[in-house]
């Protein structure tokens, strides 16, 4: 077994390495320590690649500890700041002969006690293709990019660009959304530059110790360019999908507008399908050639709605059995 230590200071993350991988259990020590003056830690999501979360002996300052198909997920902290705490994780390596490698897919943060109603939530896609952020409206409502949001309300943002990678226009983006239809949507003729907010949240490090990364928000109104991006011919919801439409074409390196909606419905990576779900397609061709699929945030369903969803599938795996 040997050690791997991840530690998180003023929104650095250093990564070091003891010994070399091998087969077997991996520890994975995340230590961390929050220096912004204004905002504590809330929760907080990391997906493991090449590997199998098994457990958390240490949960640092979070209230609980939810183990995915390959991803961790930390609730209920109330980490100030200035605290410092450390996660110890074990991962076994799918294949012993490569690295293990993780991905930040959430952060979650609050203001500290003097000023509670601001909570937000942000996310990087997998590709680097896809940004989303979920912002609060508090006891009271608030705005954010001059959208008005709802008290007891989130409002949700999303820009995405085309990739190099990828040789057609993308047409079609959509996305799952739990709980229903959004109250209000919309979106706006600006965006912000895809190299501040590539690095935001750190995907596929190399957990050697070669590089440090940062852990940052650029999802504000500060950041933003003052250049409109793409703008879709229809953004609408039906069925549990949020979708947006585009007629006018995207050359490598284009970006859409920035496109919002408002809903009552908690954030999570993954939406209603969870940490480990790819809850968002882009299509070229309509609905025909799949560019790319990734986790975004968006709404869960509320509990009562999981538990009838839970007692379906219990229903459903029961009229098979009697059906067999």
């Amino acid at each position: 077994m040997h050690k791997t230590t991840v530690v998180l200071v003023a929104g650095v993350i250093a990564i070091c390495h003891a010994g070399p991988a091998r087969a077997g259990d991996v520890d994975v020590n995340v230590s961390f320590q929050v220096l912004d003056t204004q905002k504590h830690v809330k929760d907080a999501g990391i997906k493991i690649v090449n590997g199998t979360p098994k457990g958390c002996s240490d949960l640092g300052g979070f209230g609980s500890f939810k183990p995915g198909t390959n991803s961790f997920t930390f609730d209920g902290g109330d980490i100030q700041s200035g605290g410092a705490h450390e996660l110890t994780l074990q991962v076994t390596p799918t294949d012993p002969t490569k690295p293990v490698k993780a991905k930040w897919t959430k952060f979650s943060s609050q203001d500290n006690a003097s000023i509670p109603s601001k909570k937000e939530m942000r996310s990087t896609s997998d590709k680097d293709d896809i940004f989303s952020k979920a912002v609060w409206g508090g006891p009271s409502g608030t705005s954010f990019l001059g959208v008005s949001i709802p008290a007891n309300q989130w409002a949700y943002f999303y820009q995405f660009d085309r990739s190099p990678d990828y040789t057609a226009t993308p047409d079609h983006f959509e996305m799952d959304v739990g709980g229903g239809s959004p109250t209000a949507m919309g979106y706006i003729s600006n965006t912000w530059p895809v190299n501040l907010l590539l690095n935001d949240l750190p995907q596929d490090i190399a957990i050697d110790g070669s590089v440090t990364y940062g852990i940052i928000d650029h999802m504000d109104a500060e950041n933003l360019s003052g250049n409109a991006g793409i703008a879709p011919s229809q953004w609408f919801y039906s069925t549990g999908k949020m979708t947006a439409l585009y007629t006018s074409a995207f050359n490598p390196g284009d970006i859409s507008d920035i496109l919002w909606f408002t809903h009552p419905g908690e954030p999570e990576i993954g939406g209603p399908l969870g940490i480990d779900g790819d809850n968002a397609r882009i299509f070229s061709g309509g609905d025909t050639v799949l560019q790319f699929t990734n986790g975004v945030i968006t709404p869960t369903p509320e509990p009562s709605v999981m538990a009838l969803l839970a007692l379906g599938s219990v229903m459903l795996l029961r009229g098979k059995r009697k059906s067999s």
